[in-house]
């Protein structure tokens, strides 16, 4: 049996929790770092949300959806950085301007 790959890494400092996503963002994988992005959410304590997207070159629904949780638990301090053009332009598209800071 093969180890399973690691999907997301997390950085976290006084100000804010940074979620490192290290693959696609497809609703298979979405769904598996659901559950660990949950963990961490109970440790926000008032800080912001970063999405560090550098390695995600595709985003389905469920992801978009996913997002709009993480900015509602994290009071609307939600940051989305190193966003690929593809994936930049969908996320304009569904209007995530208006619930998160695109870098």
């Amino acid at each position: 049996m093969e180890p399973e790959e690691k999907l997301i890494d997390f950085k976290e400092s006084p100000e804010e929790l940074t979620c490192i996503f290290l693959s696609r963002m497809d609703t298979l994988t979405t769904a598996k770092v659901d559950k660990a992005f949950r963990e961490k959410l109970a440790t926000l304590a008032g800080r912001s949300i970063v999405f560090d997207l550098g390695k995600v070159d595709y985003v389905a629904s469920s992801f978009l959806r996913f997002c709009v949780v993480a900015a509602k638990e994290g009071k609307g301090k939600l940051a989305i950085i190193n966003i690929m053009p593809a994936v930049r332009k969908v996320l304009k598209i569904a209007g995530f301007e208006s619930i998160a800071e695109l870098r």
